[in-house]
């Protein structure tokens, strides 16, 4: 049986609600996780990051996967990116710190696992001496 098994961390100060069409509105607070499985092909996840119960969406990316369409994940556009976005889906591992989405494997047919890390970005400064 078909089976993918997903995992998204937030390791951020944003907040995340996702939602699909399999499971209820769910939030990720900062720093946390949340893990689910499903057999459900295909299955389509959007991703909305805030800060501010209320206040409006910062930015907003979503994740698909299925059978036939693979696995596709899109951290959301960003003006200025601040968050980072790794993924690995079973052997093959992705960064993602520009805007637009990415497709992380054509083909999905065995199913397994799908794992989401949200980071913030660390700018790096140069230090001139004298």
């Amino acid at each position: 049986m078909w089976q993918a098994n997903v995992s998204i961390t937030n390791n951020t100060d944003f907040k995340i609600t996702f939602n699909n069409p399999f499971i209820s509105e769910q939030v990720i607070l900062a720093y946390e996780s949340y893990v689910w499985d499903t057999t459900n092909s295909p299955n389509t996840t959007s991703l909305k990051f805030w800060i501010t119960e209320g206040g409006q969406v910062e930015f907003q990316g979503g994740l698909t996967f299925g059978v036939d369409c693979g696995v596709w994940v899109d951290r959301g556009y960003m003006e200025n990116p601040i968050v980072i976005m790794d993924c690995q889906d079973n052997d093959f591992f992705v960064t993602q710190e520009s805007n637009g989405g990415i497709t992380i494997v054509e083909n999905f047919d065995k199913g397994g696992n799908i794992s989401l890390t949200f980071k913030n970005k660390i700018f790096s400064q140069e230090f001139k001496l004298g």
